[in-house]
């Protein structure tokens, strides 16, 4: 995943784990996501500065299929199934 600064370092996933994490944290009370950023600050905090770049788009997007490459799709689940861990509501 990226924070999309880059030429050609963005995919569809992004929008779509924001807008699922947005619909996730639906009756989430503050203290409730404050908790959960924190947690996300221990673990990424020191790496926002010199984010790494990522996968290109056509590394991680089967241009052809209109789909995710395998190992990005996994990379997405994994990523979602922490933050499910972490309490955000998916509908998996």
């Amino acid at each position: 995943m990226t924070k999309a600064t880059t030429v050609d370092h963005f995919t569809p996933m992004e929008p779509k784990l924001a807008s699922e994490v947005a619909h996730g944290v639906v009756g989430m009370s503050r203290s409730q996501g404050n908790e959960i950023v924190k947690r996300l600050l221990t673990k990424y905090e020191e790496d926002i500065p010199q984010t790494p770049r990522g996968g290109k788009y056509q590394e991680c997007w089967d241009i052809q299929s209109k789909e995710p490459k395998p190992e990005y799709l996994e990379l997405y689940q994994k990523i979602k199934q922490e933050l499910a861990e972490y309490g955000i509501q998916f509908k998996f």
